[in-house]
């Protein structure tokens, strides 16, 4: 966590002196190779000092790509980009959960698994060198940012200065800023939780490692349904977040109705519904 910590102080000075297509690859490539790395460690001072790079690295992410959203998009649709950013973020938690707890499941070594995982990692990191792109420019397209708020594009950087530095102030003396601040380190604090589930369920309820990983997704299929709720207050729109919800209850129901019924027995069952 120290090392995640770390990550983002960086890339955020980073995307800012470089940018952010670059701290994105970096992200993808370090990470990728650092996966495998830790695959084929000898020893737990080993694993653990390369997961602490991996865990920097990947800490680049969300940086970066809010830098590049901030390049190729105009303010005005920050909170729907967030939201579908936020979004894949948790389909791809999910499915690498199911991959990974189907891959225990089948009793296939952890190192290999491992290996599996920074392969597909530099598959990512080839398709984002060839199609990601650092500015629109690059493919011929205005800049998006200068097309909204012309107005206040002839504002000196002295005025935009103070304009931060008082808003700074402003929000430090605001206690729903703090309040906010408070809940955000709440919930992190919560989705570390997500890092013992599996762990719990196989020690304490006695779950089979595989069918421990898959029970522990229900933490991502939750947050899946928090995005959900969070961009219908947002947007407003009920139709296309009730249809989303319902094609993943109806792939994911059978599968965690059996799951339950086989741990659990039928009581068990009718008691998660």
């Amino acid at each position: 966590n120290f090392s995640y910590f770390l990550g983002k102080c960086l890339a955020g000075y980073g995307v800012d002196k470089l940018s952010g297509r670059l701290m994105f690859l970096l992200s993808l490539g370090i990470s990728s190779l650092f996966t495998i790395f830790i695959g084929i460690s000898a020893s737990i001072p080993t694993l653990t000092i390369c997961w602490c790079i991996n865990k920097l690295f990947v800490s680049f992410n969300w940086p970066s790509v809010a830098k590049l959203m901030s390049t190729w998009f105009s303010s005005e649709r920050y909170g729907e980009l967030n939201g579908m950013i936020a979004f894949s973020v948790r389909i791809g938690c999910l499915i690498s959960s199911l991959l990974v707890a189907e891959l225990l499941r089948r009793h296939i070594y952890w190192r290999k698994i491992d290996f599996m995982i920074g392969l597909i990692l530099m598959i990512v990191f080839t398709v984002a060198f060839l199609f990601v792109k650092g500015l629109p420019k690059q493919l011929g397209l205005p800049d998006p940012t200068k097309m909204t708020n012309n107005n206040e594009s002839n504002d000196d950087d002295e005025n935009l200065k103070e304009e931060i530095e008082w808003s700074l102030v402003v929000m430090a003396k605001d206690r729903t800023i703090w309040l906010m601040s408070l809940y955000v380190a709440g919930t992190t604090i919560l989705m570390e939780v997500q890092s013992f589930l599996p762990l719990f369920l196989h020690l304490y309820i006695k779950m089979e490692v595989g069918f421990a990983v898959y029970a522990s997704t229900i933490f991502q299929i939750g947050m899946i349904c928090g995005v959900m709720l969070g961009s219908f207050l947002y947007c407003g729109t009920l139709t296309s977040v009730l249809e989303a919800f319902g094609y993943l209850f109806a792939v994911l129901f059978d599968y965690y109705g059996a799951i339950t019924i086989k741990a659990f027995g039928w009581s068990g069952f009718y008691g998660l519904l």
